[in-house]
C-alpha cells in the first residue's frame, strides 16, 4: 500500500503594481459592497510549472493587458518575449493564463510599473496520479461536516484522495483540516491549498456574473497544478452528497462512461426537527425532501477526457457532452451552511404540501 500524501500548499502569488485593475462594469450596474468584494489587485493567484512550462494564472487583466504585452520576461539571462516562441496567453471565462515556455524555477517580469520577482511552485499532478478525487472550495464549514461529506463519498462512492480549498476560513486553520482530512480511513492523497484571496462579488441581487474569478480561477488552478493526472474528479460542496441507484460509485459510472463526463442535478433535503439547534445540526437531521425541488447541476470527469478548449466551470465543464446520468442525483442540505449567500439555517416545520420524509436517511448517507 503505497504511503500517504498529506500536504499544506500555499500558491506563489503576483500582486498588480500601480494602476488596479478596472471592474467589468459600470458605476450605476455596481452594488453598494461591490468595490468592497472585487479583486482590483491579484495579477496572477499562482505561478507554477506544468509540463515543460510555467503557468502564470489569474482572473481577466482588462486595463492591465497593455502592461504585460509591452513587459519582459526573464529566465536568468534569457529574455522570453516572443509570441508564440517564447509564451502563449490563454483566456477562459473569468480566468486567464500565461503558459511561459520554461523550466525555470524564477522569473522576472520588468512591466512599465515595476519589477517581479517571481518563485515558480512545483507541480503536484504526481501526488494525484489514478487518484479518485473530491475537489471542493470551503469558508468555514463546520468539521464534522467536512468529515461526514468525505467520509460519504469515500464508503459510498470510492473517493481515495481530496482536494480542498481553504478560502480564508477563520473558526479553524488549514492544519486542522489537513489533520482531519487525512485521518479519514481510505483517504491516500490530501492536500489543502490556502487560497487567501476574495472570492469576488457574487451576482445574486444584479444576476450580473462577470467579477467572481475565484472559483473559476480555483478549478483551472486544480486542473492543471494537481489533477491533470487524476483518474476521475468530482466538484461538489460540502452540503451536497451524491446519491446512485443501487450505491453505485459515481467514479466508477464516469470511468466507464462514453465521454467520461457526468452531470446532475440535485434536490433540496430540510430538517423539520424544530428541536434541533441549527448551531448543532448534522446531515443525518436533514429527512424531507424539498417537492419538485430542482438544484443546479455539478459534475464528476475524466481529466484525460478534457481537451483544451474545455473549461472546468462551477456546474459543468464547456464545450464537453456529457453522457446520460439518470441515475445519479445529489442531495442538497439547507441547514448546512454558514449563510455566506443567504440565510439558511432557519428551521421550518413539516409541511406535506412541501416536503416527502425520507425515511431512510440513514442508509441513503454513511
Amino acid at each position: 500500500m503505497s504511503a500517504l500524501i498529506k500536504k499544506i500548499i500555499s500558491p506563489n502569488p503576483i500582486s498588480i503594481q500601480g494602476e488596479l485593475r478596472t471592474p467589468p462594469r459600470s458605476k450605476d450596474e455596481m452594488e453598494r459592497d461591490y468595490m468592497d468584494n472585487f479583486d482590483a489587485s491579484t495579477m496572477w493567484y499562482d505561478v507554477f510549472s506544468f509540463e515543460n512550462t510555467v503557468i502564470a494564472l489569474g482572473p481577466p487583466l482588462m486595463n492591465q493587458w497593455p502592461k504585460i504585452m509591452k513587459s519582459s520576461i526573464y529566465a536568468g539571462t534569457n529574455i522570453l518575449n516572443r509570441i508564440p516562441e517564447d509564451f502563449e496567453i490563454r483566456g477562459k471565462n473569468k480566468c486567464y493564463w500565461l503558459s511561459i515556455k520554461s523550466n525555470a524555477d524564477k522569473l522576472k517580469l520588468i512591466t512599465s510599473d515595476g519589477e517581479y520577482d517571481i518563485d515558480v511552485s512545483g507541480n503536484e499532478t504526481e501526488s494525484f496520479r489514478d487518484r479518485r478525487v473530491l475537489l471542493v472550495k470551503s469558508k468555514n464549514n463546520k468539521l464534522n461536516w467536512v468529515k461526514d461529506w468525505v467520509m460519504h463519498h469515500v464508503k459510498r462512492h470510492k473517493a481515495d484522495a481530496i482536494l480542498f480549498y481553504d478560502n480564508q476560513s477563520t473558526d479553524y486553520t488549514s492544519e486542522d483540516i489537513l489533520e482531519m482530512i487525512s485521518a479519514i480511513d481510505g483517504i491516500h492523497t490530501a492536500i489543502v491549498v490556502k487560497w487567501d484571496f476574495p472570492y469576488g462579488v457574487n451576482g445574486f441581487a444584479t444576476n450580473l456574473w462577470d467579477s467572481d474569478y475565484s472559483q473559476y480561477c480555483i478549478l483551472e488552478h486544480a486542473r492543471r497544478r494537481f489533477l491533470y493526472n487524476a483518474k476521475s474528479v468530482l466538484s461538489c460542496d460540502i452540503d451536497e452528497l451524491i446519491i446512485t441507484e443501487n450505491n453505485a460509485s459515481i467514479f466508477e459510472m464516469c470511468e466507464n462512461s462514453e465521454t467520461g463526463y457526468l452531470k446532475f442535478e440535485g434536490k433540496w433535503i430540510e430538517c423539520c426537527d424544530q428541536n434541533i439547534s441549527a448551531d448543532n445540526i448534522t446531515h443525518f437531521d436533514h429527512k424531507y425532501i424539498v417537492k419538485n425541488s430542482v438544484c443546479p447541476t455539478k459534475w464528476v470527469v475524466v481529466p484525460s477526457m478534457c481537451t483544451e478548449d474545455m473549461q472546468w466551470r462551477v456546474h459543468d465543464v464547456s464545450n464537453m457532452i456529457a453522457s446520460p446520468s439518470e441515475k445519479i442525483t445529489f442531495l442538497h442540505f439547507k441547514c448546512i451552511s454558514v449563510s455566506w449567500k443567504y440565510k439558511r439555517t432557519d428551521i421550518r416545520k413539516y409541511d406535506p404540501e412541501i416536503h416527502s420524509l425520507e425515511s431512510q436517511i440513514q442508509r441513503i448517507i454513511c
